[in-house]
């Protein structure tokens, strides 16, 4: 099992339940994966990394996604927004990925998933509680 946690307003909004999530994935066995739309540099990705590790959070990998630009080039979509467009890399990397279980607290990106990736089990966090 491959498990995905977005970070801000995510892992942010509950830290104590995506520690122990994540611990109990990789002791089973299972990949954890962290994407996140923070700044792609150097100092964002130590500094996230230090974030990860004070709050317990153990992971295989951490991606930051690549900027508007970058985005836009690679999205086939015409009917996506600029901000579509840019969190579509989200859903390109789990795909890429093969995630079967993803959690974000964006609705934009879980419809996001709901269209383009919708093998994906996906959780939306809201305010200390998932729906």
């Amino acid at each position: 099992m491959t498990v995905c946690f977005d970070v801000d307003g995510t892992i942010t909004e509950n830290p104590g339940f995506f520690s122990l999530l994540s611990h109990a994935v990789k002791n089973s066995g299972g990949k954890v994966f962290i994407i996140t739309s923070r700044t792609c540099t150097p100092e964002t990705m130590e500094a996230t990394k230090k974030e990860l590790s004070e709050l317990g959070i153990v992971y295989d990998r951490l991606h930051m996604l690549h900027n508007q630009a970058e985005a836009d080039k690679v999205c086939p979509f015409d009917d996506l927004d600029w901000y579509q467009r840019f969190i579509l890399q989200k859903v390109a990397y789990c795909k890429e990925n093969h995630v079967s279980i993803y959690f974000d607290d964006e609705t934009k990106v879980v419809e996001l998933f709901r269209r383009f990736l919708p093998e994906v089990n996906i959780f939306q966090v809201h305010a200390r509680q998932m729906i």
